[in-house]
């Protein structure tokens, strides 16, 4: 899949000079199809193009393996991207650092590794930094058609978006979410409760992610505080959130039924077969909170939906 290489640019300017502009002079092709630019101490620069990983060679060539003159993510680098992308203040984004990521202008994601600590406090962070993952934010790819489709013959309810890490479910959450607060069909109330940064990406409240005009966002909640309060608080029509699928998601989604909440989520797995493997899912299926599915497909993001009669 092809992106906007503005992207790319927005979100490598997190990285030293040097190293950036060599990444900026990556032919415009490679830069478009860039997923992810991934630098670990002594090692080559790594390019996701999600299909595969790629290297960064001599001369700013993209190539299937390393090469013994490519640039190498130095100690300087890695620091000096961890201190630009928190703005020169690591104390400020000491939560961000704790959950292992820090979200910058644009939503693109800074992934953080490095030695674990726990402070006299008891709380825990990280320190030493030794790889960086810049994650490209690409949040406003237009939602494929058949999703609408499948809404507009089955009717709305609550769906887990299914697909394998990296398959593109929160793209595709993204841009449910736009649909719903678009007005192509109506304005409906959306409650965004986004764990992990990943959904809205906001930046300063800001939410750096089109998600249209009638969705608001609870930015780091966990899921049962942010449904629950969404619930009590702000009457939505439908509760959005990533990745459910252990026990303590279950309370928030009976109490989501109960209040006549729709939820859209995601799951890992890449069929409908693979979701009953967790006892969690399969569940909440065999209850019928969730009887629409929509399947995403790794590289393609192509969607299939499937309603499950006879579940009530």
């Amino acid at each position: 899949m092809m992106y906007d290489v503005q992207a790319f640019a927005q979100a490598v300017r997190v990285v030293p000079r040097a190293l950036r502009q060599q990444l900026l002079d990556i032919e415009p092709q490679w830069r478009q199809r860039c997923q992810e630019v991934r630098l670990q101490m002594g090692a080559p620069v790594g390019l996701f193009m999600g299909q595969g990983l790629y290297f960064l060679g001599p001369d700013s060539r993209v190539l299937p393996r390393p090469h013994p003159d490519g640039p190498v993510a130095r100690s300087e680098v890695i620091q000096g991207t961890v201190k630009t992308a928190c703005e020169y203040s690591l104390y400020s984004y000491q939560r961000e650092i704790a959950q292992g990521f820090v979200t910058i202008q644009g939503g693109h994601r800074i992934g953080l590794a490095g030695k674990y600590i726990q402070t006299a406090a008891g709380e825990h962070s990280m320190q030493e930094f030794s790889a960086v993952n810049i994650r490209i934010a690409r949040g406003d790819i237009p939602l494929c058609q058949e999703v609408p489709a499948f809404y507009r013959r089955y009717g709305m309810g609550s769906t887990l978006v299914v697909g394998p890490p990296g398959s593109g479910k929160t793209t595709l959450l993204r841009g449910i979410i736009r649909w719903l607060c678009g007005g192509q069909e109506r304005y409906y109330k959306v409650a965004v409760i986004d764990e992990r940064g990943e959904i809205a990406n906001c930046f300063y409240g800001q939410p750096q992610n089109d998600l249209g005009a009638s969705a608001f966002v609870f930015s780091y909640f966990d899921k049962v505080r942010g449904l629950e309060q969404a619930v009590r608080t702000m009457s939505p029509d439908i509760a959005i959130c990533d990745e459910i699928g252990s026990q303590q998601d279950i309370l928030p989604l009976q109490r989501c039924a109960v209040s006549g909440v729709q939820v859209i989520a995601t799951a890992h797995g890449r069929d409908l077969e693979d979701l009953q493997r967790n006892p969690v899912l399969r569940d909440l299926l065999r209850q019928g909170y969730f009887q629409r599915i929509l399947q995403v497909e790794p590289g393609s993001f192509a969607v299939t939906g499937r309603f499950l009669e006879g579940v009530s």
